[in-house]
């Protein structure tokens, strides 16, 4: 290792320019203060602004650690951690990097474990992001009470436009919770509701109710 950090600047940019961005984030950070210097000052660290680590397993220690380096990062602003075994715990990693960060537009958060708990924490961040405009959450946990909390979360956020909340099994109410956010919400564009456990009767009556904006809810 000290032959390694002892080598000249230029020779271990050329060593980082062969590894991919799963390697840079998470298997070469705090390996030693010099190496953590030069990971910052390289030029496609900094420049990085997409990162997919989609069914990768990064597990609790992953998020956290990203979650740590999110905070005071700001040039990515596409994060996908899709079916990563992500729960509450995770979820409120994530939570806090939401309260701090403000270069990070789409989160994709889908096929994870992140129920009621962690929506709490994430609805609470929404309430002071307005950077974020892309939520994907579909295929996890969410019940009626992380439904509400997204529903008031909805009411006060200016900055989502597009949100994905399919197959969480919310139902009537989860879903009623919501589309009550829609009278004071003028942003949200898009909204995905489907295979939450609503009925056509049930969308009727949703329809009638809030009108035209709900012309932007997909139910199926």
């Amino acid at each position: 290792m000290a032959k390694f950090t002892s080598l000249p600047v230029e020779l271990v940019y050329r060593i980082l320019d062969q590894q991919d961005d799963y390697t840079l984030f998470f298997s070469m950070q705090n390996v030693c203060r010099r190496f953590n210097q030069i990971l910052k000052t390289f030029p496609r660290y900094q420049t990085i602004t997409a990162l997919n680590f989609a069914y990768v397993g990064i597990g609790m220690k992953g998020v956290h650690h990203l979650a740590h380096i999110l905070k005071k990062n700001t040039t990515i602003t596409s994060l996908n951690l899709q079916s990563n075994d992500i729960d509450d715990r995770g979820a409120q990693y994530l939570a806090d990097v939401l309260v701090i960060n403000t270069t990070l537009i789409v989160l994709d958060l889908s096929f994870n474990d992140i129920g009621d708990e962690g929506v709490q924490h994430l609805a609470e961040a929404l309430t002071t992001n307005t950077t974020l405009t892309m939520l994907n959450l579909r295929y996890n946990r969410i019940r009626v009470k992380g439904a509400q909390y997204l529903g008031c979360a909805f009411e006060i956020n200016t900055g989502l436009n597009t949100v994905d909340l399919t197959h969480n099994r919310f139902g009537v109410q989860g879903a009623k919770y919501i589309v009550d956010a829609f009278e004071t919400n003028t942003t949200l564009t898009s909204l995905e509701l489907g295979q939450n456990g609503i009925q056509e009767e049930d969308i009727e009556c949703f329809r009638s109710a809030a009108g035209a904006p709900l012309r932007m809810v997909r139910w199926h």
